[in-house]
């Protein structure tokens, strides 16, 4: 389904209904409510009553009802200003659960979708990135689709990145970890260490990558890495295309809500260093126990020693 270019409640009256524009057998329906408010419904030929729902959005009130033997499942936007954010999710939703086998699979599959929607929109305030955060999730794009992709496949590297949790690995692979940093080359390698377990290796070796950055019109974008991505995921793997969605609304993104502007950045290096003992790091096990947290840079240009050859056998 491709998402409607504008609005599609704009010409409706109050209590009309109007079929969704995609090819299937399941019923859709834009719809507006006795009070004019835009929704969706999806009916069902059996009844939701004993069928969990999750009922929980912000902005979105989410009602099960019926008629006869039929069940109704309704979406309906809070306030009408909100629309273009709702019409993704509403996208969204006829899109994925459109594709299951029977209107008994589309159960989980919105439900599924509903606590996506849910996570990002009561984390993401903003519908725009900052730039430090679009050149972290920038240089761990182009990690997972030059480096990690070509080594293990599309859905076990995306299976393997770990996301913006600041306390875990960005990549947790079979063999190793892979913690990615990035600086810009105009000042110098020095990257920042948000955490003391970012540099922890207790069961399995961690390899720091730095990528230095310059920013330019004609570079990547995070839009641009994504795309990429996206083209190496088969179609019908749903379970891998909902957890690469899911990863990135961790980070803030979102297709169709996430707004400009998007920066692009030239890649002017990438440097792979092995954390053994003797790098340089501040770890839980050395400070004293009442500091909790802890933030420092590191000055890769005084770690040469430490450099060391990218891990993957295809390299």
């Amino acid at each position: 389904m491709i998402k409607p270019a504008g609005n599609p409640w704009q010409q409706m009256p109050k209590d009309a209904a109007r079929r969704v524009d995609i090819e299937t057998s399941y019923n859709f329906f834009w719809i507006t409510d006795s009070k004019g408010r835009y929704g969706l419904l999806i009916t069902f030929g059996f009844l939701l009553a004993d069928i969990e729902i999750e009922d929980k959005v912000k902005g979105i009130s989410i009602v099960k009802s019926s008629d006869g033997s039929s069940g109704k499942l309704y979406f309906v936007l809070n306030n009408n200003k909100d629309w273009e954010i709702f019409l993704s999710v509403c996208t969204d939703l006829v899109f994925m659960s459109s594709s299951s086998a029977d209107e008994t699979g589309m159960i989980p599959v919105i439900n599924k979708r509903i606590v996506r929607w849910q996570k990002f929109l009561s984390e993401n305030s903003s519908v725009s990135m900052p730039e430090i955060l679009q050149m972290g999730l920038l240089t761990e794009l182009y990690c997972l689709l030059y480096n990690v992709i070509p080594s293990v496949g599309c859905k076990e590297a995306i299976s393997c990145w770990v996301g913006p949790d600041a306390d875990k690995k960005d990549f947790s692979l079979s063999d190793f970890f892979i913690e990615v940093k990035s600086f810009i080359s105009s000042k110098g390698p020095n990257v920042k260490i948000s955490s003391l377990h970012q540099l922890e290796f207790e069961t399995k070796p961690l390899y720091l990558i730095a990528y230095g950055l310059s920013k330019t019109n004609s570079g990547y974008s995070i839009i641009d890495l994504i795309a990429a991505i996206n083209e190496c995921i088969p179609e019908d793997d749903r379970e891998t295309i909902e957890l690469f969605e899911t990863k990135l609304a961790g980070y803030g993104y979102a297709a169709d809500i996430t707004e400009a502007p998007f920066y692009s950045f030239k890649v002017d290096a990438e440097r792979w260093y092995l954390v053994s003992q003797e790098f340089p790091k501040i770890l839980a096990g050395s400070i004293d126990s009442r500091i909790s947290a802890v933030q420092y840079s590191i000055d890769l240009a005084r770690c040469i020693k430490f450099e060391a050859k990218p891990p993957f056998n295809n390299n």
